[in-house]
């Protein structure tokens, strides 16, 4: 392996544990509690507050720092998961919650959408929360925030998965969290689980759960953990992101690069570092990826159709960011949105939209 990759992978495995990592205990803030129905009080919220969440005044601002993923619901409503907390984007209009409607200072990290319309975020340090805008309705706040004490293995939450049976996987920092809308079970490395440190969660067209860990990545059919192998025998360590694409196709990405697993063979993409990869409307997969000879920089790269299955796939670029690319989705007028270092991105095709202050 050459130095420079070598030394790309040990930064961005240090910045990785920066985005996940750390927070400072037993802190108590007062902050205006609004909520969004717009009226407001004063309320003594406790917080562990996050030493590395970015304070964000303004209510009604975009994410204006480090963006990990972002979901667009069934009401077309975009969200965002952001060092600067919880944000959505509705109707040309930016609402931020963290100030909006009180919540711990903590960042955000993963988002989710159940069958029911309720929006899950995982944060780093204060657990689950979920909104049901149908609280609203009887003028309750549509806010619930699940943590330890309510059962989670771990308050880091760095992927959420419902299933085919309605159930919700909660990937943590020390394991696998399982709720079944009443209760959680929890599974850990005393459990046959590969790793503790989770990424990513999907489930395949056969049912198996499989998740994407900091160590090793493993598959899981109901009763047994299975560690996932490479051809050449070793281990997918570091694994920060894995889809299901519309093929059926299982996609994987990290410090071993981009592959891909059709069910019977792995095959290797022989790229640098991935971080996060979406499958489109059109089955093209953006990948974010690390640039060659610079650890500083990652770009948006897409691989389209007619290029997926050829002998030697090789991708577009995008974009070169000059820091970190983060999570990608596609909205219902075929933009794509993405995070990066200073907040968001949206691009149509032909030009990008950074929304700044």
């Amino acid at each position: 392996m050459k130095i420079s990759t070598v030394v790309s992978l040990i930064f961005l495995t240090m910045l990785f544990f920066a985005c996940k990592g750390q927070e400072k205990k037993n802190m108590k803030v007062s902050v205006p509690e609004a909520s969004s129905t717009g009226k407001q009080n004063k309320k003594e919220v406790p917080t562990d507050f996050d030493s590395y969440f970015v304070e964000n005044q303004a209510k009604h601002q975009a994410p204006q720092t480090i963006t990990r993923n972002i979901l667009q619901d069934k009401k077309g409503r975009i969200w965002f998961a952001a060092y600067d907390g919880i944000n959505h984007y509705e109707d040309g209009k930016f609402y931020n919650h963290t100030n909006l409607d009180g919540l711990r200072r903590y960042r955000a990290f993963s988002l989710m959408e159940d069958n029911e319309g309720k929006i899950w975020i995982g944060t780093v340090g204060a657990g689950l929360y979920i909104y049901d805008d149908r609280a609203l309705e009887k003028n309750e706040s549509p806010w619930t925030n699940l943590t330890t004490k309510d059962g989670l293995v771990h308050d880091v939450i760095g992927a959420i998965l419902q299933d085919s049976n309605g159930n919700v996987w909660i990937g943590t920092g020390e394991g696998v969290s399982f709720y079944d809308g009443k209760s959680f079970k929890n599974y850990t490395k005393e459990d046959g689980l590969a790793d503790g440190d989770i990424n990513g969660i999907i489930e395949d067209k056969d049912g198996k759960i499989w998740i994407a860990a900091r160590g090793e990545a493993c598959y899981f059919d109901g009763t047994t953990f299975t560690k996932l192998n490479t051809p050449l025998d070793r281990s997918f360590v570091n694994a920060r992101s894995i889809i299901l694409d519309s093929r059926g196709n299982i996609w994987m990405g990290g410090n071993d690069g981009l592959w891909r697993y059709d069910g019977k063979k792995y095959v290797d993409f022989q790229t640098p570092f991935i971080g996060n990869l979406y499958e489109d409307s059109k089955g093209t997969i953006w990948v974010t990826q690390s640039v060659p000879g610079d650890i500083y920089r990652m770009s948006l790269q897409r691989y389209d159709m007619h290029n997926l299955y050829a002998p030697r796939p090789e991708s577009t670029m995008v974009v070169e960011g000059d820091g970190q690319v983060f999570g990608v989705i596609e909205d219902s007028e075929g933009n794509i949105w993405f995070g990066h270092e200073r907040g968001i991105c949206k691009y149509d095709g032909l030009t990008f939209e950074y929304f700044k202050p």
